[in-house]
């Protein structure tokens, strides 16, 4: 078990999330998923969702993207994410979806949303969802604030492709709680760390952080909130990021 996991099963948390690399092993054989099933049940938390969607080369668009690896990847991933209980999984992965050199920001996003359509429809077939995260501008140039992804999720339309919410990318782009609470029922799920270092709440001064959880009430949301942050000493950051939390939390 690793001293995280150990730190957040101790500090009381109730889920890990890790990435999807690391808990579906999408492109590596059954043996290789069978090994993580079993070393994440000796952790005791359950997995319900996953980030870090997409491996550093796989691209959604241009002449480097795929198609068929693409498609071969999410058949892989979906099934395990079911077998595994993963219902959420986080399509942030900024330099995949960033637009290539030669491709219109059009065409990006038509790119981004042919690949969205197609994991959303595999996903739903597996119970889960993907939830698409807006990123800062310095991570990638496609979904870069709150309202821009609710509108991505709109002209997607598809009931398995939804959005989350980061604090660290909404404070470093100057969105107000507004932009959330007017996102409603697309997000399902929400990340929290600092504007200033990306630490866990309670680490250092965090004057948004009562605006993101007040926006995420007035929209409804009952989810999950994850920790994704710089954590020091995870065992005594932990439980400090979770007190600062339920502080706030609706």
């Amino acid at each position: 078990m690793s001293p995280r996991a150990a730190a957040a099963r101790q500090a009381g948390f109730a889920y890990l999330e890790p990435g999807v690399g690391a808990r579906l092993c999408p492109e590596e054989p059954d043996s290789a998923f069978a090994a993580r099933q079993e070393e994440f049940a000796r952790v005791g938390l359950p997995t319900p969702v996953c980030n870090l969607f997409l491996p550093g080369d796989m691209k959604v668009a241009g002449p480097a993207a795929d198609a068929v690896r693409q498609r071969k990847f999410l058949e892989a991933a979906m099934p395990r994410a079911a077998q595994a209980g993963v219902r959420v999984i986080i399509f942030g992965s900024g330099g995949q979806r960033r637009v290539p050199e030669g491709l219109t920001a059009a065409g990006g996003r038509r790119a981004l949303l042919a690949f969205a359509r197609m994991a959303g429809d595999l996903a739903q077939a597996h119970g889960a969802v993907v939830a698409m995260e807006p990123l800062n501008r310095a991570e990638t140039d496609l979904l870069t604030s709150v309202a821009e992804t609710a509108a991505f999720v709109d002209e997607a339309g598809h009931p398995a492709v939804k959005m989350m919410v980061d604090a660290f990318h909404w404070s470093r782009e100057g969105e107000t709680e507004d932009a959330i609470a007017r996102a409603g029922a697309r997000i399902v799920h929400a990340h929290i760390g600092t504007t200033a270092n990306r630490l866990a709440p309670g680490l250092e001064p965090f004057p948004a952080m009562e605006a993101f959880f007040r926006g995420l009430a007035r929209a409804g949301f009952g989810g999950r909130v994850s920790v994704e942050a710089g954590l020091q000493d995870p065992a005594a950051s932990l439980p400090k990021a979770l007190e600062a939390m339920r502080a706030f939390a609706p």
